[in-house]
């Protein structure tokens, strides 16, 4: 898991992760840290092999 400021940011990661991995999974997770609270996570992009539920 990485965390990356942009949208943009982790989609590039994600794909240089491609040599690396036999599947990537891009989510968008907003909340508040300072109170450990967090909203749901928003699929932005997966590729190759990924369990069901990731994608």
């Amino acid at each position: 898991m990485r965390r990356l400021l942009s949208r943009d940011a982790a989609i590039r990661a994600a794909q240089s992760c491609k040599g690396y991995a036999a599947g990537v999974v891009v989510y968008r997770v907003t909340g508040s840290p300072e109170a450990d609270f967090w909203m749901d996570p928003v699929l932005i992009a997966s590729s190759g092999q990924v369990p069901p539920d990731a994608a």
